[in-house]
């Protein structure tokens, strides 16, 4: 279970976050109050991945669909890899965006 999840569980918005090493640094951090607030009308569920998931979502986009996909945009395919059995079958649409990814880091994800 992630911070996030239990602050959206427990109906808590939380100032400070623990900054946790990611692929996706973009992510890290949370979210502002206005931005918590309005996902309680917005937002219906939060599907948690792994960073192994995250990056092998990256390495698929590249391989397999010739997109360089940022890892925080690829936590959407992230999410059908690991919770298929919620979301498969289903007609989806999935937000990629930004191919902004840092070189090294980009090729040990398409090494591994």
């Amino acid at each position: 279970m992630s911070y996030h999840d239990n602050s959206y569980k427990h109906n808590t918005f939380y100032e400070e976050y623990p900054i946790e090493e990611s692929l996706c640094d973009a992510l890290v951090g949370g979210v502002g109050k206005l931005s918590y607030e309005m996902a309680k009308d917005y937002v219906d569920d939060f599907l948690v991945v792994t960073e192994e998931s995250i990056a092998k979502a990256v390495s698929f986009m590249a391989k397999e669909e010739k997109y360089i996909v940022e890892a925080g945009s690829c936590t959407t395919i992230a999410a059908i890899m690991e919770h298929w059995e919620r979301i498969g079958g289903q007609n989806i649409a999935l937000v990629l965006s930004g191919g902004n990814i840092d070189g090294e880091l980009f090729a040990s994800i398409l090494l591994k």
